[in-house]
């Protein structure tokens, strides 16, 4: 059993206030909603949880981008330590807003909303999509109990990104997928949170995104997802990119491109 690492790292931006998720979720009520994953993926030792918890949402519905591999997601990784605050690449982790920008320079979405409120996390997962989340992480929530419950309480063990997949409105849970393979609800990478937990998760400078504009850039023919070695390609409008190499390229020549990011509550 290896060990985990924990590699979400905080960084916020006032900027961010001016692109909440709640522009496209205004009036509405909270629903009860499942978004649907047909792979779990696993980080292993290495803290690329961003990495994978962005992969993740790619992976689910109301868009389901199949080629997405565990090779794209320690991409997206490695990429977002690239366009981070951090200096160098030498370190453990990386932002959650650094790995959102990956997704947008490669044309995954056309922008990315944030949640400020806990209804706007309701709201979101509700009409919008998974939410992809970076909370603290308590040793309470390493194995979820009986009822599939992972609790905050214990140890903060560190940073850590995942994706909340689903929001039960009348029990008050959500429901996560997270990136340690085997790990959860009868071995399926899933957990319930209550809305309680939650809570108090987002008042640690917990955050949450939500894509926006989502696009498939993948070919006809899907990568294998239990292919760790195979190339990731994608389909633009005028352009067929063939590998890693050539999006990294692509990603490099849009570093100019302003991103949206969070406020430091």
């Amino acid at each position: 059993m290896y060990t985990r690492k924990f590699g979400r790292k905080i960084e916020f931006d006032p900027e961010s206030r001016d692109h909440p998720i709640r522009r496209y979720t205004d009036g509405l009520v909270p629903i009860t909603n499942m978004w649907s994953c047909n792979t779990t993926l696993d980080q292993g030792n290495e803290g690329s949880c961003v990495g994978h918890g962005c992969a993740h949402e790619l992976l689910s519905t109301p868009i389901q981008c199949l080629c997405v591999n565990q090779a794209y997601a320690r991409y997206i990784y490695t990429e977002a330590k690239k366009l981070d605050e951090w200096p160098g690449e030498d370190y453990e982790g990386t932002s959650v807003l650094a790995g959102l920008k990956v997704l947008r320079l490669n044309g995954w979405c056309s922008e990315y909303r944030w949640s400020f409120e806990h209804l706007d996390t309701q709201l979101g997962i509700s009409y919008e999509g998974p939410g992809i989340a970076g909370t603290n992480w308590y040793s309470g929530m390493e194995e979820v109990d009986a009822n599939g419950f992972i609790h905050v309480k214990g140890t903060n063990l560190g940073g850590h990104c995942y994706l909340f997949i689903g929001v039960n409105v009348e029990q008050e849970y959500f429901s996560i997928l997270n990136s340690w393979g085997a790990w959860g609800i009868d071995g399926t990478g899933r957990a319930k949170i209550s809305f309680e937990d939650y809570e108090l998760l987002r008042k640690e400078y917990g955050e949450m995104a939500f894509l926006i504009g989502r696009k498939n850039m993948c070919n006809v023919e899907p990568v294998d997802p239990e292919d760790d070695d195979s190339d990731f390609s994608c389909r633009t409008a005028n352009t067929i990119c063939n590998g890693l190499n050539l999006v990294a390229e692509v990603l490099g020549r849009q570093h100019r491109i302003k991103p949206y990011i969070i406020e430091r509550r």
